[in-house]
């Protein structure tokens, strides 16, 4: 993505921060995130790599009955870039990182599943307990390679959960 739109796509974030979004680019480095979007997980945080998270980390909900699919939505956003930039190195090193120490990984890798923009996705936050949340994702432009990823509560009860968090 081009410096000024990021920049544009940021100071957005930054005048939203009770709606739980965040950006992020080729890599699934976390660009940008309001307010909301990081109380809600601290994946979300800046400077995050959303697959190296949670694909690595102890802290990933890999209990909750709808981790394979997020997954298998990480992996494809994955295996999208690598087919747009099959001789990136930092790219491929991330691939053959995440191969080499993931079995989780490579399983949803091996799956080659194809995931919607739009999805229901459960997360757990340690104030507020579960949440069902509706989560889209939006390319921004065709000469771009960030996403912007929105959440809104897929029910009443999450919906008040996550309003409670901004």
């Amino acid at each position: 993505m081009s410096e000024p739109l990021r920049d544009t796509v940021i100071r957005m974030l930054e005048s939203q921060p009770a709606v739980a979004m965040i950006a992020y680019d080729r890599y699934l480095d976390v660009v940008g995130a309001t307010v909301a979007a990081k109380t809600l997980h601290p994946v979300y945080a800046p400077g995050t790599n959303i697959a190296r998270y949670m694909y690595l980390s102890d802290r990933t909900n890999r209990d909750l009955p709808d981790w394979t699919r997020k997954s298998d939505v990480i992996a494809s956003a994955l295996r999208s870039s690598l087919a747009r930039h099959p001789e990136d190195a930092r790219f491929l090193g991330l691939i053959g990182d995440l191969s080499a120490n993931s079995t989780l990984f490579a399983e949803s890798w091996a799956r080659n599943s194809d995931v919607p923009d739009e999805l229901t996705v459960l997360i757990r936050h340690p104030g507020v307990g579960i949440m069902r949340l509706d989560q889209f994702r939006m390319p921004l432009g065709s000469d771009s390679e960030d996403t912007l990823v929105a959440w809104a509560g897929a029910d009443r009860d999450s919906a008040a959960k996550l309003a409670s968090l901004a």
